[in-house]
């Protein structure tokens, strides 16, 4: 079950990174329950949050992992950051809280001692060796292998590089913040991701 003290210290926020999406999907999972599963997410919040849910796709960090939680759901699928529901676990949890930033910067784990010993600063140079799930697609992007021959020729990815058109700067900056969550979980974005940010830095 998931924490209290967790959904207690989620941004207040919209989690979704498409609305029209997040709409569709609560439809899609809110229609497949019955009355009564139904009540087990309605009786613990505001009418008003069903409706936003539902007409507006507007559903903050809590409340996708109350409902991911409740009906074996992905909240990342959920919010529109991934395509595929991979069922609810407390790793798909957590992979959406960090990809999303969702946590307040104050949190920290119940239990958390300020005073580290011996052990817990050996495993804390274990982490800072093993990559994480960013630095693991940043690496199989960019070695050359013989499985991975298009890793030799980033330059030309599989994107139209054709004339550019002028997008306003806050377009733009919501499909880089996209493309940036998206990159967690699916190499083709990664790739999209690098090449844009290429043109940015080189054009």
């Amino acid at each position: 079950m998931l924490d209290p003290q967790i959904l207690s210290q989620t941004k207040k926020m919209n989690a979704s990174i498409n609305p029209e999406v997040t709409s569709e999907r609560f439809i899609e999972l809110w229609e497949s329950q019955s009355r009564t599963a139904r009540r087990k997410f309605a009786m613990g919040t505001a009418d008003a949050t069903v409706s936003n849910i539902r007409k507006k796709g507007v559903m903050s960090p809590k409340n996708a992992l109350i409902l991911g939680e409740l009906y074996n759901y992905d909240p990342s699928y959920l919010t529109g950051l991934i395509d595929e529901n991979r069922g609810w676990s407390e790793q798909t949890a957590r992979q959406f809280l960090e990809a999303g930033d969702f946590m307040k910067s104050s949190f920290k784990p119940a239990g958390e001692k300020t005073r580290r010993t011996n052990g817990q600063a050996a495993q804390t140079e274990r982490a800072k060796s093993e990559p994480t799930v960013n630095q693991s697609l940043y690496h199989s992007q960019i070695q050359p292998t013989n499985n991975n021959p298009a890793a030799h020729n980033l330059g030309t990815p599989p994107i139209n590089t054709g004339a550019v058109p002028t997008i306003p700067e806050e377009q733009m900056i919501t499909m880089i913040k996209s493309l940036y969550i998206r990159a967690a979980f699916d190499q083709r974005s990664f790739a999209n991701l690098v090449h844009i940010t290429g043109l940015l830095l080189f054009d």
